[in-house]
């Protein structure tokens, strides 16, 4: 879609992606606390308020904090796919649509002002140096070269003859190839 309106993408990497979400009350999650800390005494163990990489419901919850982040930007979700949004951030703007996977999200729009508003609004979710997104912009450019190469090496075609154009089949080959 973005290649065949050329439209603009940018590739955004949620650092500390997982470390965002509030665990709730009813998930409790204890822990030992790190060897050696200075401020626990021997036999106490922690209670996290936040989620932590590793534990398993964390892209659950870091999933439907960002979910909850999109739509009170006003985006709504695709009924096809629970990680794409779509929607215009300012009434009468350009649309943006937005993949997520995990920690990563791919923006796609017609020009780059939807994009720099979306990264505003999401540092703006969190507090300062809590959510650290660093994006890339990068060109899309589509080929068939790497698909034409796995059919010369497939079909052994290395010694056919090589043409610049396309040829033709005259209307007797045709015949004797479908008799």
């Amino acid at each position: 879609m973005a290649v065949q309106h050329k439209h603009r993408l940018k590739q955004g990497d949620c650092k500390n992606a997982f470390c965002q979400a509030t665990l709730p009350d009813d998930e409790p999650t204890i822990i030992h606390p790190p060897a050696g800390c200075p401020f626990t005494k021997p036999g106490m163990f922690w209670r996290l308020k936040k989620s932590l990489y590793g534990l398993r419901c964390a892209p659950r919850h870091w999933f439907d904090k960002i979910t909850g982040i999109l739509k009170s930007m006003g985006l709504r979700t695709s009924p096809h796919d629970p990680c794409i949004f779509h929607g215009s951030l300012l009434p009468g703007s350009a649309p943006i649509y937005i993949g997520l996977y995990v920690d990563y999200m791919l923006t796609i729009s017609v020009i780059f002002h939807p994009i720099q508003r979306l990264n505003l609004c999401l540092r703006n979710s969190w507090p300062p140096c809590a959510l650290s997104i660093s994006w890339e912009t990068f060109p899309v450019h589509l080929n068939q070269a790497a698909f034409s190469q796995f059919l010369v090496d497939k079909h052994k075609l290395t010694t056919a003859n090589k043409s610049r154009r396309a040829t033709s089949l005259n209307a007797n080959k045709a015949h004797e190839l479908n008799a």
